[in-house]
């Protein structure tokens, strides 16, 4: 028997099991499905030397067969890949293989080399910087395939745009003037062409400086942009006739022998600005000197249509030449300076001493009244003869003949008529003494205004209910108001703490701090203070809605010192069906019940302990009620729960885990993966939305899952 054959038939095998392998391999020649812009490169995926060359030739050499402008802005060190370190990977930022959906160019590419923010890219380094009008543009703007996620064969992305302006924006000028920027600045307004000086022999100063360019340059006119781009045929400088119009009359200029310079001034902010004016001296060529009063005037106020008037031949002296008599010939037998300076028509020359003599003299509240108070004007003239001088002549009497056996000065005088001089000694002795609030009320409080416009003095009741009403609408019946109110204030009453005991009530804890109108409230207009209930339903709503009716009363978790809970004697498991172990028996109530706003907690104004609930309900009794999910709902199930106590316990702390990774995953640690730290296979990922978590899953459990010899 040939001992050898077996051996020969196990070698043989092997070689047609090794060979089996490497056939079936090399018909796998793509590590993944080609994203789709490479994929519209029909075949693309079985000719893999087209992207990654052959030897000697680099990737980077290989993708530049495609991508010349790329490859040659790296090695010209220009554009945004000419700036970037280390790309000669073209895989470090635009990975393959990873199916139609992946983008190669997306905010993690620019991120990768050093853009954390692709819309707040100003093209640093480039040729083209972004500014002004510019920096708010978005990409798409200018680069229309900037967002395509799939791009068309033979389209590009952000290459190829001409950095001239008229490549985006049209040319007002036909191309007849220099370049934009020697005018135009990206970060000023287009048409106020910032850059651009004007001639020093034209400098826009003044009113000139605010004028658009086209005001004066009218496109298509002898005098438009165009026409001084041409050496040697400039238009002549402008004088101020060439544009604006004369409003004087040919007289006045002849003889005054002016040009506009010599009354304007360019610099001014309008024709009619403060500074445009003559001196006197060329005034005075018009035959009125301008000495005071009409030195300081404006032209305006005496040259309504132009600088002259339609009344040249006027005199300074002639007052009523330009000034109505006021007084409609009062005082005809004066002149106006006999009672009017120069310099302003009022206040007038007639002072006190004069009116004194005229046989009034003015004291006290009539030395301040204004001359109209008193010479009031009738028919639109204004009255100074034949005025009276009696109090009733000027003042209607507003006591409508109450005090006829008395003058004004015995309660009043010309200081004020209010207040009078009506003494409290005075008011005693009437049969009414000023005591307590009453001494420091006004008198119209008490002595009310009548139908006829007066107050009412004479006759003036003296009880309670005269001038108060009857708060408590006849609760107590004929019990006098001193019983309980005092003439200093009507509150607080003087029914003290003692009395309301003696009522059958104590006020004990908050119940003596308590207001009076919060247990006594309004029913209608009155405060109810008979026939009241004294259990604690009968003032206070149940803020627990019943969820404690099993308790025997209030009293069972609350005192009559505060309502807050007394701890001690509440079982939180017993009432709620929610233990507290760990580390929810050492946090504060507040945590999981925060405290309400009186507008949530439902107080109403007015009332006596209507508040509701003060304490807001826990969220729930579930962890995703209360914590929020560090990983981002990865271990959510069907039912939208988390069960987060499958992992931890709220007995410790909640970073210590009881997750077993042999029996509760899809991937049980062998000796190499239990040496790993879990952060090594777990990496934290960011979202879309910008939330960061750790993954746990789905995760891949074959190698080259995670390892790549070729990355």
């Amino acid at each position: 028997m040939n001992r050898r054959l077996p051996a020969v038939l196990a070698a043989l095998a092997s070689l047609t099991l090794v060979v089996w392998f490497v056939w079936q391999d090399s018909e796998r020649l793509s590590p993944g499905p080609l994203s789709a812009t490479h994929a519209q490169e029909r075949g693309l995926e079985q000719r893999c030397e087209e992207c990654h060359g052959e030897a000697p030739q680099s990737m980077a050499s290989a993708c530049g067969t495609c991508h010349r402008e790329i490859l040659d802005g790296i090695a010209g060190k220009s554009g945004l890949h000419g700036q970037l370190p280390g790309v000669e990977r073209c895989g470090t930022c635009h990975s393959e293989h990873h199916g139609e959906e992946y983008q190669l160019v997306s905010a993690a590419t620019f991120a990768r080399s050093g853009i954390a923010e692709r819309s707040a890219y100003a093209h640093d380094g480039l040729d083209f910087r972004l500014q002004g009008a510019h920096e708010k543009l978005t990409c798409k703007q200018c680069h229309a395939h900037a967002d395509d996620a799939l791009l068309a064969k033979g389209k590009r992305r952000f290459l190829g745009l001409d950095q001239s302006c008229a490549s985006c924006h049209k040319d007002p000028h036909s191309g007849k003037l220099p370049d934009c920027a020697s005018c135009h600045d990206q970060n000023a307004p287009f048409a106020t062409a910032a850059l651009f000086e004007h001639t020093s022999a034209f400098p826009l100063s003044g009113a000139h400086a605010g004028l658009g360019c086209a005001q004066c340059h009218e496109p298509g006119s002898a005098r438009a942009f165009e026409a001084y781009a041409t050496a040697g045929a400039k238009p002549a400088l402008r004088k101020c006739m060439d544009c604006h119009e004369s409003p004087h009359r040919s007289e006045f200029l002849r003889a005054v022998a002016l040009d506009c310079d010599g009354c304007h001034n360019a610099q001014a902010q309008g024709f009619t600005a403060a500074k445009a004016s003559l001196t006197p001296e060329q005034h005075a060529l018009s035959g009125f000197a301008l000495v005071a009063p009409h030195d300081k005037q404006q032209c305006s106020q005496c040259h309504q249509q132009g600088l002259e008037s339609s009344r040249p031949a006027r005199k300074p002296q002639d007052c009523v030449a330009c000034h109505a008599d006021p007084h409609g010939g009062q005082f005809k037998e004066l002149t106006c300076a006999q009672c009017h300076g120069g310099e302003h028509f009022a206040p007038s020359l007639f002072d006190a001493a004069r009116h004194a003599a005229a046989g009034f003299a003015l004291r006290d509240s009539h030395s301040a009244l204004e001359c109209k108070a008193c010479h009031r004007t009738v028919a639109g003239l204004q009255q100074f003869r034949g005025l009276a001088k009696a109090c009733a002549d000027c003042h209607e009497d507003v006591h409508r003949g109450q005090f006829q056996d008395r003058s004004c000065a015995q309660c009043h005088d010309e200081r004020a008529f209010v207040p009078a001089l009506y003494t409290a000694e005075q008011h005693a002795a009437a049969g009414f003494p000023l005591q307590g609030s009453h001494a420091a009320l006004d008198c119209k409080a008490c002595h009310q205004e009548q139908a006829d416009g007066s107050r009412r003095f004479h006759g003036t009741p003296r009880d309670c209910a005269s001038c108060h009403e009857d708060p408590h609408q006849g609760q107590f019946g004929a019990t006098g108001c001193a019983d309980c109110h005092g003439e200093q204030h009507f509150a607080p009453s003087l029914f003290d703490a003692a009395r309301h005991a003696a009522a059958g009530f104590a006020l004990r804890g908050a119940h003596a701090s308590a207001g009076c109108a919060q247990c006594h409230r309004k029913e209608g207009s009155a405060q109810q203070f008979r026939g009241l209930k004294s259990a604690c339903a009968d003032c206070h709503r149940d803020p627990h809605d019943g969820a404690f009716a099993a308790a025997k009363g209030c009293a069972e978790c609350h005192t009559d010192e505060s309502f807050a809970l007394a701890a001690a004697s509440f079982d939180h498991a017993r009432w709620t069906g929610f233990a507290l172990h760990g580390a929810h028996f050492a946090i504060p109530c507040e945590a999981c019940h925060r405290t309400l706003t009186p507008a949530e907690a439902g107080v109403q104004a007015g009332g006596a302990n209507t508040e509701l609930r003060r304490k807001a309900r826990a969220k729930g009794n579930q962890c995703q009620d209360c914590h929020v999910d560090p990983h981002a709902g990865q271990f959510r199930d069907a039912r939208g729960e988390t069960g987060c106590a499958q992992c931890h316990q709220d007995e410790s702390d909640f970073r210590i885990t009881r997750f077993d990774h042999q029996t509760m995953s899809r991937f049980p640690l062998d000796t190499t993966h239990e040496k790993l730290a879990c952060s090594a296979c777990h990496r934290t990922v960011t979202a879309q939305d910008g939330t960061s978590s750790v993954r746990f899953k789905p995760l891949g459990t074959n190698c080259g899952d995670c390892h790549d010899p070729r990355r």
